[in-house]
């Protein structure tokens, strides 16, 4: 597209965004074992977004105000849409196996024992990773974004230097 077709185009997709419902207000919540959870919509189909990292904080600001309207095309199709957050004050060890067990707890406890798509994001896509190869029974599909499937010696060095810095 060029100059006047992209203006007319994004003007339209702008419009339409307007003219979408908003979506219904989040439930937020936390779980008995420590993880914070976001919930939208009440389709019959679920959702599970496993956030990336580094840190274990939710969206804040735009990106917040922006995931409604993110996820709406999912609430629009059926789904509730459940963004869970890893476990608070994990001991020092906690791996990436240890992580997708709490997490295919809170489907077996909290989401009827199965969902139907899970969202990897980032260092959640690894956590999709591990719970799709050790809890296949709790999920239909995963898919990942803007994930790896392998962390390098370089890469884990990175994350314990910033860790260190945050933490």
């Amino acid at each position: 597209l060029v100059g006047s077709e992209m203006c007319i185009r994004d003007s339209a997709w702008a419009r339409s965004l307007k003219k979408a419902p908003r979506p219904p207000k989040p439930a937020v919540g936390m779980t008995a074992d420590g993880m914070a959870t976001i919930r939208w919509g009440t389709g019959e189909k679920t959702l599970l977004w496993i956030v990336g990292g580094p840190g274990l904080g939710f969206p804040t600001g735009l990106r917040i105000a922006a995931l409604p309207r993110m996820l709406a095309p999912f609430a629009q199709a059926g789904y509730t849409c459940w963004l869970v957050n890893r476990k608070q004050n994990m001991p020092e060890g906690y791996t990436l196996a240890d992580m997708a067990e709490d997490y295919a707890a809170f489907i077996a406890d909290e989401l009827g024992g199965k969902v139907d798509l899970v969202l990897g994001e980032d260092f959640g896509g690894c956590v999709g990773f591990h719970l799709a190869a050790r809890h296949p029974e709790r999920l239909d599909f995963l898919t990942n974004a803007s994930t790896g499937y392998a962390i390098t010696e370089r890469g884990k060095a990175i994350d314990r230097e910033f860790d260190a810095l945050v933490g």
